[in-house]
C-alpha cells in the first residue's frame, strides 16, 4: 500500500466514523420531574465564575436595530413565552455545600426588560453598552436580561445580554426568531427535548476520545506571539476588534483551493491562520482551538444552550511545506479531530493534568471560528447594530463568516493588554496575502527563515515585538502592507 493509499484508507474510516457518530446520537427526555446534571461547559463556565466574578469574556452580548413601532408590554410577553419554552433560560445554580453547584430550574420566567428613551445615538450606546457589561450572580439570578432602548416611535434598539453557561452562537439567531415570531403572535414548534436532557445524556457518554486527544496534545507549547506589551501575571480579558472584508474574487480562489484539495472552506483558513501565527511566534508545532455546534442529534438543533464544544487543532509547520502541503496535513487534523468532536473539551484538559497558568488560557492561545449562522433567523425588521466593546478569554480570536456578496467577512478579537490595534491590522494584512500567495494556484515555498526577529528572551526583556523585515530577498507575503479594510456595521 503506498503512502497516498494509506491516507486514503485512513480518512474514509475517519468520514465512516463521522457518519456512524451522526446517525446514532439521539438525546432522550429525562424521567418527569428529575433534576437534570450540570453539562461538563456549564460545570467548568461555574467555576470560572467564581474565580472572576462577573468576567465579561463570559457574557454574550445581542444588539439589533428595529425600525418599527415595538410595544415594549408585547415583548415582555414575547420574551416571557421564549424563556417558558427553555430550561436554560430559568436556570439558577447556587453553590451548594461541597462547593459544587447546585441547578435549580424556576418553574416561572423572571424577565428582565428594561425600557430606556435615549436621546441620541450616544446615548442609546451608552444605554446598550452599560446592559452588555453587567455580569449575573449565577446564584440567584436567571441569565438572561434585555433592554428595549428607544430612538424614535419607529426606531429602536433591542439589546440582550446572556451568560453563557446558558447559551451559544448557535442559540443567538434560535432567541431572536423565536422572540420575533412571539412577538408578532406566531406559533412556535414544540421544543423536542431541554438543555437538561441534553446534560444528563452527555453525562452518562463513555469518554472514548479522551485517551486520543491526550496522545494528540501531549507536550503542547504555548503560542508564543511577540507582543507589544510584556505578558501580565494573571489573564486579561479586555479585548479590541478589528473587522476586515475578502473580496468576492480573493474569497472564490480560496474555496475553489478547498475544493480542488477536498477540504472546507475552515480548513483552508485554518492552514493560512496557522502559517500566520507560525511565523510571527517562529513556532512549527502549535495550537489553534476551534468551537463547534456540538449539535449533532437532530433534536438539539432548536433547542437554546450552552452545547458548543471546542476542538484542539494541533497544526504540524515543520519542513517548510508549501501551503498545498500544509493544506493537506491541516485537513487531516481537522477530519480526526471532527471525529472525536463529541468528547467535551472539559474532559481533555482534566485528563491532561497540564500545570496551573494563570497567566494565559490552557491547551491554546489562539482561536478560529468559521460561523455559518451568522444570519438565520433573525426575524422581520431585526437590522445589525455594532458591538464596540469586547472581551476575549484567549490572546486572539478570528472569526470568518460568508458575505451576502461572495466574500468572506473576517473580525480579530486581540487581548489588548498584549496587542495594539496596529499589531492586529498588520496581522489583517499578511492573513490576506497568506491567502492570496496559494489562491487560485498552489503556493511556492515561504521560507520561514525570511521574518527574521530578535530571540524570544531579548523580545520578553525588551518588552517588545518582532517585526519582518521590509528589505532581503525573498520577502515574506506578508512584509508589504496593505491597506486596512472598511469596517462592517454588524457582527455576524
Amino acid at each position: 500500500m503506498t503512502v497516498d493509499d494509506a491516507r486514503q484508507a485512513r480518512q474514509a474510516l475517519l468520514a465512516q466514523r463521522l457518519r456512524r457518530r451522526a446517525a446514532t446520537r439521539t438525546v432522550p427526555a429525562r424521567p418527569a420531574g428529575t433534576a437534570p446534571p450540570l453539562s461538563f461547559a456549564q460545570e467548568r463556565l461555574w467555576f470560572m465564575e467564581q474565580y472572576a466574578p462577573g468576567n465579561r469574556a463570559y457574557l454574550v452580548p445581542v444588539a439589533r436595530r428595529i425600525r418599527r413601532a415595538i410595544d415594549a408590554d408585547r415583548l415582555t410577553d414575547a420574551l416571557r413565552r421564549v424563556m417558558a419554552r427553555h430550561e436554560a433560560l430559568r436556570t439558577r445554580f447556587p453553590a451548594a455545600g461541597d462547593g459544587i453547584p447546585a441547578l435549580v430550574i424556576d418553574e416561572e420566567p423572571a424577565v428582565d426588560l428594561a425600557v430606556v428613551d435615549a436621546a441620541d445615538e450616544d446615548a442609546a450606546r451608552a444605554a446598550v453598552e452599560t446592559l452588555h457589561a453587567r455580569g449575573f450572580d449565577l446564584a440567584t439570578e436567571q441569565p438572561l436580561r434585555a433592554a428595549l432602548v428607544r430612538l424614535a416611535p419607529d426606531d429602536a434598539i433591542l439589546a440582550m445580554t446572556a451568560h453563557h453557561i446558558a447559551i451559544d452562537g448557535w442559540s443567538v439567531p434560535l432567541l431572536l426568531a423565536e422572540l420575533m415570531t412571539a412577538y408578532d403572535g406566531g406559533d412556535l414548534a414544540p421544543v423536542p427535548v431541554q438543555y437538561g436532557d441534553y446534560a444528563a445524556w452527555q453525562r452518562d457518554q463513555p469518554a472514548t476520545g479522551v485517551a486520543r486527544w491526550a496522545q494528540r496534545l501531549a507536550g503542547v507549547e504555548p503560542l508564543a506571539l511577540p507582543t507589544d506589551r510584556p505578558r501580565p501575571a494573571e489573564l486579561t480579558y479586555a479585548g479590541g476588534s478589528v473587522e476586515f472584508e475578502i473580496d468576492a474574487g480573493l474569497a472564490a480562489g480560496v474555496r475553489a483551493l478547498a475544493d480542488n484539495h477536498g477540504a472546507s472552506l475552515y480548513m483552508t483558513i485554518l492552514a493560512a491562520y496557522a502559517a500566520l501565527l507560525g511565523r510571527h511566534a517562529h513556532q512549527t508545532d502549535l495550537t489553534i482551538g476551534s468551537p463547534v455546534a456540538g449539535r449533532d442529534a437532530p433534536e438539539l438543533e432548536t433547542v437554546i444552550g450552552c452545547f458548543v464544544n471546542t476542538l484542539v487543532m494541533r497544526v504540524d509547520l515543520s519542513g517548510d511545506p508549501t501551503f498545498t502541503e500544509l493544506l493537506l496535513r491541516v485537513r487531516e487534523t481537522a477530519l480526526t479531530g471532527l471525529a472525536d468532536a463529541g468528547t467535551p473539551f472539559e474532559r481533555v484538559v482534566a485528563d491532561l493534568n497540564l500545570p496551573r497558568d494563570v497567566s494565559r488560557s490552557p491547551l491554546f492561545q489562539a482561536l478560529l471560528a468559521v460561523q455559518n449562522y451568522g444570519s438565520a433567523g433573525r426575524g422581520d425588521g431585526l437590522d445589525g447594530y455594532e458591538i464596540t466593546a469586547w472581551a476575549t478569554r484567549y490572546d486572539l480570536e478570528l472569526y470568518v463568516s460568508d458575505t451576502a456578496g461572495g466574500g468572506l467577512w473576517g473580525q480579530f478579537i486581540a487581548n489588548t493588554a498584549l496587542f495594539d490595534e496596529a499589531t492586529v491590522r498588520r496581522l489583517v494584512s499578511h492573513l490576506t496575502a497568506l491567502l492570496r500567495g496559494p489562491s487560485p494556484t498552489p503556493s511556492p515555498r515561504w521560507p520561514r527563515s525570511t521574518c527574521a526577529t530578535t530571540t524570544n528572551a531579548r523580545r520578553r526583556r525588551r518588552g517588545t515585538r518582532r517585526r519582518c523585515p521590509s528589505t532581503g530577498p525573498p520577502p515574506c507575503p506578508g512584509c508589504s502592507p496593505r491597506r486596512s479594510p472598511p469596517r462592517r456595521t454588524r457582527r455576524p
